[in-house]
């Protein structure tokens, strides 16, 4: 989506001030957040573009009280929620570039491979059947809704989830630590770069194999297809780094344009 358009804007708000409010909301009570915002529009048009919400099945009427969300409407706040966070790593997305970064996050994802293979193992082995149904769970969640969810989110749970479930205090706390909300540049980073090489699908369905495995407390394959989940990873950041040098120019050009 970019920089947020004036469209889309619109619809975040309208979207965002129903799910906000506790009772049906009405087009003078919209029209006031608009302007609000800085966008100028009278009641009459609000109430207009609320009918095209109603027509996409976004929100709907209740009597002369005003409107509130539907399901679709909730779905779809949390997209473009999603993109919203997104757009504003738009910084970060230009850190793909910075060759730091990129050392950061391959450095932190050998790192992972190693400590979540065996934790993955563990898990295969130690698991109650309760922390596989969940695993499972939030698998079949992650892949269902990739497109339009925190992907990150969703991707961490799953992770924590798995190490949990191996029973072993220290590489849990260990996975725990490297999934921490403070790495969550290079997280964004890694989710930017999978998306722009075309294998973030890969990377979400990986995890459904390897719930499927622990079902069948294949010990051995869950182990290696957790390595190569996160080598797939490994793998799509390091021919990353690798175009970003391409791009570079030479040193002795560098020089002379300083």
């Amino acid at each position: 989506m970019g920089r947020t358009d004036d469209k889309t804007r619109m619809e975040l708000i309208a979207l965002g001030l129903l799910a906000q409010s506790d009772e049906p909301t009405g087009a003078r009570r919209l029209a006031e957040i608009y302007r609000r915002e800085k966008i100028d529009v009278a009641e009459a048009t609000a109430g207009r573009y609320l009918r095209s919400l109603d027509e996409m099945g976004l929100t709907q009427t209740v009597g002369v009280r005003g409107r509130v969300l539907t399901d679709a409407g909730r779905r779809r706040l949390r997209q473009l929620l999603s993109q919203q966070q997104i757009d504003a790593q738009s910084a970060l997305v230009a850190a793909a570039a910075d060759v730091r970064s990129l050392d950061e996050l391959i450095d932190l994802l050998h790192v992972r491979r190693a400590i979540e293979a065996e934790a993955a193992r563990l898990a295969a082995i130690r698991a109650t059947d309760a922390e596989i149904e969940r695993l499972e769970t939030v698998a079949a969640t992650h892949t269902d809704c990739f497109e339009t969810c925190d992907r990150i989110e969703q991707s961490h749970n799953f992770h924590l989830l798995l190490a949990q479930a191996s029973h072993n205090r220290m590489l849990s706390a260990i996975v725990e630590l490297l999934l921490d909300p403070g790495n969550d540049e290079l997280a964004v980073l890694l989710d930017r770069i999978a998306v722009d090489a075309g294998v973030i699908s890969g990377m979400v369905s990986a995890h459904a194999k390897i719930a499927a495995a622990l079902r069948r407390r294949e010990a051995d394959k869950v182990e290696r297809l957790a390595r190569e989940h996160i080598e797939m990873m490994i793998s799509t950041a390091n021919q990353h780094r690798k175009n970003q040098l391409s791009r570079r120019p030479p040193r002795s050009a560098r020089k002379s344009a300083n």
